[in-house]
């Protein structure tokens, strides 16, 4: 497999042009892979039977330097960002790597078994080494050497194309006829897609997210465009005071990776805001008003656009949370007290205090009407007993006439107290 792959990527010419080439430059025996580095305008060609890399000046079209590297160099990349360039030895199952403005390898990192290919994030400093025979990418941290991922994709990796502005790679498969889309983020195969036969070249197109698939088993290039997202799926919608937080699945990528999630937010079926800068979920949405019905949807966006809506989440309503202030110890009872609460839209049925001991059992309640004071008596407690008290509310939202609805507000903050011992 590996003598067949070589030779078809040896037998490809390195540029087919309407008219011929106007510059012809001597390098190293049977070279199998070039890189630019646009910062310096240089140019490295990796000499497969030479085991070395020829430096070229891009203004002068002149071999400026030649570097040993391992053995059958095959793949080349650069960083520009640190004018570092890599040499992945399918001979010897290493990567070169070369200081930019000294034309010297400075190490070698052993990787898997015949890396064909390679490329570089430059935002990430990170390379994606691909192993044909063990169908691997490995992933590696440039500034530290350290392997950080091997990454299982399709048959005989041969090509490597790297997106940072969407932190995406991208791997064709020579004998799988497919191309591995890996999640920079996660190194994790998002997709494989079916292309043509014997893949063995792959670029991307950074501005529109077209990927091109040169096919040399026949003779075709296959051109893969991202659609918009799939509809996500809202899993769980919990309410606060004035916010209230969802879970969501996102739908399908559809080739591009989701890069932000916007929240439509409907009172009623009035959509009143939006929120945009949610990392993922879940994600809470805040400023809405306690005592309203609330449904949000959900859409994915990727580099193709936004995708279609979830379907509408469970109503929800914000609803203002308790705050104990003090909690007063008497002989067998605490005396919580609140501080007061606002409705806009409703009205407070009851108050309702639980003390638990220490171990989380219940000990006791208390409850008043909306028409008492800020505090309530839970009796039948145990003297000298530490006890954790927290409060809810309890209200009616809306008219009986047109509909209503009853909620409990989360607990308050918890407070301490011990209530005194009976005098002997």
């Amino acid at each position: 497999m590996a003598a067949a792959l070589l030779g078809a990527l040896l037998t490809l010419p390195l540029a087919t042009a309407a008219t011929a080439a106007n510059h012809t430059v001597s390098v190293g025996s049977r070279p199998a892979g070039v890189a630019v580095n646009p910062s310096t305008n240089t140019v490295y060609v990796a000499n497969y039977s030479g085991n070395s890399v020829s430096v070229i000046n891009g203004s002068t079209n002149a071999v400026t330097a030649t570097v040993s590297v391992g053995n059958g160099p095959l793949g080349v990349a650069v960083n520009p960002s640190t004018n570092t360039i890599y040499v992945a030895n399918a001979g010897d199952d290493s990567i070169s790597v070369v200081n930019g403005s000294t034309n010297y390898e400075t190490s070698t990192i052993g990787v898997g078994s015949y890396p064909d290919a390679l490329a570089v994030n430059p935002s990430t400093n990170t390379i994606y080494v691909a192993n044909a025979g063990r169908n691997t990418v490995w992933a590696i941290n440039a500034s530290t050497s350290a392997v950080t991922a091997m990454i299982p994709v399709g048959n005989a990796p041969a090509a490597v194309a790297v997106n940072p502005s969407t932190n995406t790679v991208y791997i064709a498969n020579y004998s799988g006829n497919s191309v591995s889309v890996i999640n920079g983020s996660t190194n994790a195969v998002t997709a494989t897609v079916s292309v043509g036969s014997q893949p063995a070249a792959v670029a991307i197109n950074p501005s529109t997210v077209a990927l091109y698939v040169a096919n040399g088993g026949d003779n075709t290039l296959s051109v893969i465009a991202p659609s918009a997202p799939s509809a996500p799926t809202i899993t769980s919608t919990t309410a606060g005071s004035s916010q209230a937080t969802l879970t969501w699945t996102d739908g399908a990528a559809n080739g591009a990776p989701i890069s932000s999630e916007t929240i439509y937010v409907y009172a009623g079926a009035t959509l009143v805001a939006t929120k945009r800068n949610c990392s993922g979920s879940p994600c809470t949405v805040t400023g809405l008003t306690n005592t309203t019905s609330y449904t949000f949807k959900v859409s994915d966006t990727n580099a193709a656009g936004e995708g279609a809506l979830s379907a509408a989440s469970s109503p929800v309503i914000p609803f203002p949370v308790l705050r104990l202030t003090r909690v007063l110890s008497g002989v067998q009872t605490l005396v919580p007290h609140w501080s007061g609460i606002t409705l806009p839209h409703g009205a407070v049925l009851f108050f309702t205090a639980t003390a638990t001991d220490l171990l989380g059992h219940v000990a006791g309640t208390c409850q008043i009407t909306s028409r008492s004071s800020g505090k309530c008596r839970i009796v039948g407690l145990n003297g000298r007993v530490h006890y954790r008290v927290t409060a809810t509310v309890t209200a009616r939202i809306g008219t009986k006439a047109a509909g209503h609805s009853v909620v409990t507000s989360a607990p308050s903050n918890q407070l301490s107290g011990i209530p005194k011992a009976p005098r002997p």
